[in-house]
């Protein structure tokens, strides 16, 4: 018969033990982790871009008008944990815009201005490569016009614990 010479196992239950502790530890870290707010835009599901951002930032949609072809921006500023839409600026009216001077409408430097107070939870947009969408976050633009017609984006505001997005930053 075949004996195992050596010492007997060892260190086992030490090593389950102290993994379970650093398990807990580790859950018990993230769970009171205070929480970041991030801005993740996606296309068709898959996250192209996501950043923490703050109350208060702003976020511009720009693209061309489909219709009238010319530029038009709506500016968004981020409240809590959603956006509000307070102007919309374009260089003409007619077919699909504005076409009267109510509700807020000015011209200014030769562009028309639209005050608005809409206050939505996400932004969801349908894209088209022709019209030259562009989001603009923190400084950073974002060229969305290389995704096929009806390619759908989406823009949230999600949180996200502070250990988390030190390790996104970590990893690539």
């Amino acid at each position: 018969m075949l004996r195992k010479t050596g010492a007997p196992r060892r260190g086992a239950p030490s090593f389950l033990l102290s993994t379970s502790l650093g398990l807990l530890v580790i859950f018990l870290f993230t769970a009171l982790l205070p929480c970041v707010k991030v801005l993740t835009i996606d296309v068709d599901g898959r996250i192209l871009w996501s950043q923490e951002i703050k109350a208060g930032k702003e976020l511009v949609y720009s693209h061309v008008h489909s219709v009238e072809k010319t530029p038009v921006r709506e500016l968004f500023h981020i409240e809590g944990d959603g956006f509000h839409l307070v102007r919309a600026e374009m260089s003409s009216v007619g077919a699909g815009l504005p076409a009267t001077h109510s509700g807020g409408l000015a011209l200014v430097d030769g562009k028309f201005v639209l005050d608005l107070d809409v206050r939505l939870r996400e932004l969801n947009f349908l894209l088209s490569p022709e019209t030259l969408p562009t989001l603009t976050a923190n400084g950073e633009d974002i060229a969305l016009y290389s995704y096929p017609t009806g390619a759908s984006l989406n823009v949230r505001i999600v949180r996200r614990h502070l250990l988390w997005f030190q390790l996104r930053r970590l990893m690539p």
